[in-house]
């Protein structure tokens, strides 16, 4: 029969359950690890085997078959690792553990058997409590995350072959303290938490970060995500640009505001330009040389755009970007500028005719 060890993995956000079956037939020595997993699952056969042979255990010379299980789940992760080698080590007879159903095991292993710390512990270890699994193993320097969660009695250990002693009672290991206060690294001011929506422009915005330019806001709300990254940038010692806009809409509260508090008024295109060569709004993909050539270029996309507009009504960014089959950074700049011109409206990521 087959040895059955408490494992997780995470779908999204969530944790859940996951039984790693191994066992054990007669044929050519080999270790086939199935249930959906990726690269780093099947990669675990050769860490599996080294770090056992090293911690003083023998890898059995059989046809070894692991199945994670549900097997219809995609899996990732290397923490599957502690989970395997505990399984086949319990199919071979090398360890007897009493509960280990209400055990669980999260922990990738060096190939000298090794725990290394993994991702994503909290919500595995939420996943246990919910299962009905009463105590965890996992790395050592994962124990403070997984005291998090209350009502599950968390172990750290460093290596295989402490994890076989505890088990088997040889080894008594201390449970992790839950009531030992968590200090936050770190804490922000502003936050694209504190945006609802606007994930494409978001996506531009961390784009532009990455990238450490300077910064046009053409309109923003009281708390919109160009208004946070403003702030940001500003911290950052970036110039910013904003337009002035009407003291009366709600989009330009954030623009004025930012004018008030210093920000550079944008006029003209010419203040996009750095060393007057590469254009901002381009987001240093094309180099604006000043010539007949690129100049019917960009008349080219503005034309197809407002063809596009014409004929089919409003679009999006992404429709844009598909239609033209060029990239949205660059679209969304394009017709920031269009809109400056009056030439469109540019409403979120909705644009049409003006």
């Amino acid at each position: 029969m087959a040895s059955i060890v408490n494992s997780f993995a995470i779908s999204g956000i969530e944790g859940y359950l996951v039984e790693i079956e191994t066992d054990t037939i007669y044929g050519q020595p080999s270790i086939s690890i199935i249930g959906l997993g990726d690269r780093a699952i099947k990669e675990a056969s050769e860490r599996i085997q080294a770090a056992i042979i090293h911690q003083g255990y023998e890898f059995p010379k059989m046809k070894i078959v692991i199945n994670l299980a549900p097997g219809d789940i995609k899996k990732k992760g290397s923490h599957f690792d502690l989970g395997m080698a505990i399984g086949l080590l319990i199919q071979s007879k090398q360890v007897i553990a009493e509960d280990i159903d209400k055990m669980g095991f999260i922990g990738q292993l060096s190939l000298n058997g090794k725990i290394r710390s993994c991702s994503g512990v909290l919500p595995m270890v939420l996943a246990a409590r919910k299962s009905g699994i009463k105590k965890i193993i996992v790395p050592i320097e994962n124990v403070k995350e997984a005291c998090l969660v209350k009502g599950v009695d968390i172990y750290g250990l460093t290596d295989l072959k402490s994890v076989v002693e505890f088990l088997e009672g040889e080894k008594q290991v201390k449970v992790g303290d839950q009531n030992e206060d968590i200090k936050l690294e770190a804490s922000y001011d502003i936050d694209f938490a504190d945006v609802k929506g606007q994930e494409i422009l978001i996506e531009y915005i961390v784009v532009a970060a990455a990238g450490g330019h300077n910064m046009l806001v053409i309109e923003a709300g009281r708390k919109s995500g160009a208004l946070i990254t403003a702030e940001y940038a500003k911290k950052q010692e970036k110039e910013l640009l904003a337009v002035p806009n009407n003291i009366y809409q709600l989009e330009s509260v954030g623009t004025n505001e930012l004018i008030r508090k210093g920000a550079n008024i944008y006029l003209q295109e010419e203040q996009l330009l750095i060393q007057n060569k590469i254009s901002i709004h381009k987001d240093i993909q094309i180099i604006k040389q000043k010539d007949d050539t690129n100049q019917t270029e960009l008349d080219k996309v503005e034309t197809k755009i407002i063809r596009i507009l014409l004929n089919q009504g409003e679009k999006t960014i992404e429709e844009l970007s598909g239609l033209l089959n060029k990239d949205k950074m660059e679209i969304l700049e394009k017709v920031s500028l269009m809109e400056l011109e009056n030439k469109i409206i540019l409403q979120g990521t909705s644009i049409k005719l003006s």
